[in-house]
């Protein structure tokens, strides 16, 4: 008698009683379908965004009206946040500037704040638009191209304009303020005003400088997984 060729097979394991049961029936039946959904789920890769839109239930035809509502929503709280900073700031510089205008007698002192205050006032005003319009720019590049390396050089791009604008600012406030300390420094109260005031200028700065990056990134990754869900819409 000839020997068949190949592995030999197992023996056949006993079934065991409880599975003729109806628990055991069904306990083989989930068995077979987890089992089943395994082998689906690892030969398709299901994308988190794809289960998103499934989850909540998007039409194509919602597309353009989640982009403009993405859009608007964004550049509303854009420009909110925006606004609060920059009033926070006017009214923080505005009283540091009376209390000493009030606290210094010498009348020098007194115009060496108040010039002060209007040239931090300026410059956060001028910082606030720029970074306004910066992130608008970002946000409609982003929305023109999906592409994550064009994100990241757009990303770096507007933080780099931002930086280079904001130091053009301090160094025309820093010129301006050690104009305005030399023409009153015959007056130390003046003096003291005047290094006052710089240094709530820095501070201000620091504190807007921190608020724009954050808004910035919350905003372009908003807009980002709009996009690639989007993306993922218009591919079915």
């Amino acid at each position: 008698m000839q020997r068949p060729s190949g592995p030999l097979p197992w023996p056949a394991a006993p079934t065991p009683a409880w599975l003729s049961t109806p628990a055991g029936l069904i306990s083989s039946r989930l068995c077979a379908c987890v089992c089943i959904r395994r082998e689906q789920l690892a030969r398709v890769s299901v994308s988190p965004l794809r289960l998103a839109r499934d989850t909540l239930m998007i039409s194509p035809r919602r597309v353009p009206v989640i982009v403009v509502v993405t859009v608007v929503v964004v550049v509303v709280v854009v420009v909110v946040v925006v606004v609060v900073v920059v009033v926070v700031v006017v009214v923080v510089v505005v009283v540091v500037v009376v209390a000493l205008a009030v606290t210094v007698a010498a009348a020098a002192a007194a115009a060496a704040a108040v010039v002060v205050a209007v040239v931090v006032i300026i410059e956060v005003v001028v910082v606030m638009v720029v970074v306004v319009v910066v992130v608008i720019i970002e946000v409609v590049v982003v929305m023109v191209v999906v592409v994550k390396l064009t994100l990241v050089v757009v990303v770096v791009v507007a933080v780099v304009v931002m930086v280079v604008v904001i130091a053009a600012v301090e160094v025309v406030v820093v010129v301006m303020v050690v104009v305005i300390a030399v023409v009153v420094a015959a007056a130390a109260a003046a003096v003291v005003a005047v290094v006052v005031a710089v240094v709530v200028e820095i501070v201000v700065v620091a504190v807007l400088v921190v608020v724009v990056v954050v808004v910035e990134e919350v905003v372009v990754v908003v807009v980002t997984v709009v996009l690639e869900l989007v993306v993922v819409v218009g591919m079915d």
